[in-house]
């Protein structure tokens, strides 16, 4: 069971997130319940959609330490009984893809998240290029790493989807 669209957006106000943030989230969840909805194996496709709409719940509350983004979301998540929404929503961050992401609704929400810059849908290589001159992910070997996995990512996810990296459009 997982918290309803309505919740989510009622979080979203209660962690104060900036309407740009709120924007970003949406548009990555529309872009991660599409992709979900096109795979070829079984996904559960409102996890993704709720894990994908509160990625970022934490973010402004992270903004000093972003080593603890995604984690006082999952903390929060697991406190009301949304454990494995948390874990997924978690599993967002960029470098968190270095520790291996388990389930497809995970690898699902990490790319769509590394494919919305802001709210347009972008190739990878643009958005970990933002990232690199934005965070800096490009100076540290971790960095390097998480961006040559979330590559990898996206290779074994598009041998299961009927279309292109390139073909993934802007989600309504």
């Amino acid at each position: 069971m997982n918290p309803s669209r309505s919740q989510c957006l009622k979080w979203m106000d209660e962690f104060k997130l900036t309407p740009k943030i709120k924007r970003h989230c949406i548009k990555v969840s529309k872009v991660a319940t599409f992709i979900a909805k096109e795979f070829s194996k079984k996904i559960d496709v409102e996890l993704v959609e709720r894990a994908a709409l509160l990625h970022d719940l934490d973010k402004i509350a992270t903004l000093k330490d972003m080593k603890n983004h995604g984690r006082l979301t999952y903390d929060f998540l697991s406190a009301k009984g949304f454990r494995k929404l948390g874990k997924v929503a978690d599993n967002a961050g960029l470098i968190k893809i270095n520790k291996g992401l388990k389930t497809w609704e995970e690898k699902i929400v990490g790319y769509a998240d590394k494919r919305v810059l802001e709210i347009k849908v972008v190739l990878l290589e643009e958005r970990l290029a933002y990232m690199a001159k934005r965070y800096g992910t490009d100076k540290t070997k971790e960095g390097r790493k998480a961006m040559q996995n979330y590559r990898k990512l996206e290779k074994a996810l598009f041998s299961h989807l009927s279309f292109k990296p390139e073909e993934l459009k802007d989600q309504k």
